[in-house]
């Protein structure tokens, strides 16, 4: 009977675990770009989302600029956080570019992506879909935690993206 209870109370523990916490993700996509209100955020054991308002359309230099997918790959396999961002390409082409060149940096980058659509609401994932096909959206991908940031300067909105990959 006491394992019984024991596996219980760990099963209901697990229950309310959460990957990120929204202060921690405020202060982690603040040093990317300058955000304001948080517009929608959820997390669970294998997902996490945010939307937040965008205060600013500069992205900030901690976020090293990818001219090319190649120099975007160069940048991630250095272990630091890329930002691409093109007036032709979608942050949707950008990973499918990233996927075909190096699988493992771009299976994280679409499974981020992917898991994130668990932990947003109805009302957000159409705006979320959109942002993903927007050209000239800024894509920002963090490799060591599989870290994903959307910033839609159009619709003025930030999404926050991380999946258990």
């Amino acid at each position: 009977m006491s394992y019984f209870l024991v596996g219980a109370v760990a099963l209901a523990g697990m229950t309310g675990c959460a990957m990120d916490a929204e202060a921690k993700v405020r202060a982690e996509v603040d040093r990317w770009v300058d955000i304001g209100a948080t517009l929608y955020f959820d997390s669970r054991m294998s997902c996490t989302a945010g939307v937040f308002s965008l205060s600013s359309d500069e992205v900030k230099s901690t976020a090293v600029h990818a001219v090319t997918i190649r120099e975007g790959l160069s940048i991630l396999r250095r272990g630091e956080t890329a930002k691409f961002q093109s007036n032709t390409l979608s942050p949707n082409d950008i990973s499918a570019q990233v996927n075909s060149m190096d699988m493992s940096v771009g299976n994280g980058m679409i499974a981020s992506g992917l898991a994130a659509r668990d932990c947003l609401s109805d009302a957000w994932k159409d705006a979320y879909q959109a942002a993903l096909v927007t050209q000239g959206a800024t894509l920002i991908f963090q490799r060591e935690d599989n870290t994903l940031v959307l910033v839609d300067h159009a619709s003025r909105q930030v999404f926050f993206a991380r999946g258990d990959v």
